[in-house]
């Protein structure tokens, strides 16, 4: 690993994290979640999401991520369909700040906002290895 990011964590050159540690199952099980207005948000770091995917791709079987944000928490309040395809996500990632700060908030002290076109570009550069 070649540098930090802004929370000490390790990275190479691209900003890509080393993931390492448990199975996937493993990883999911152990995620801290937080309920904001009855919506779950998962704390999860670059790490556990790369190698939750990574295993992911080994299994012929349909995974969902949702990128949430306020308006979308509060869509899940107002819309039953809404509501069941947030809630039935494998992972829900903060994707604004004020998500994160909460996380941060309640105790996810390094938690990264995960807005979509930073995913993608640090999933392209690990699937790239």
């Amino acid at each position: 690993m070649d540098k930090t990011d802004e929370f000490g964590k390790a990275t190479d050159a691209d900003g890509v994290y080393e993931a390492a540690g448990t199975d996937a199952g493993e990883a999911l099980e152990a995620l801290p979640t937080l309920d904001v207005f009855g919506s779950r948000v998962d704390a999860i770091n670059y790490p556990q999401l790369f190698k939750c995917i990574d295993a992911w791709t080994r299994r012929p079987e349909a995974r969902r991520i949702c990128l949430a944000g306020i308006p979308s928490i509060i869509f899940s309040r107002d819309d039953p369909e809404y509501r069941e395809a947030h809630g039935s996500s494998d992972l829900v990632l903060p994707d604004g700040m004020p998500l994160v700060w909460h996380l941060r908030r309640a105790g996810h002290r390094s938690q990264e906002r995960m807005d979509g076109p930073n995913l993608v570009y640090r999933l392209c550069a690990y699937a790239e290895r």
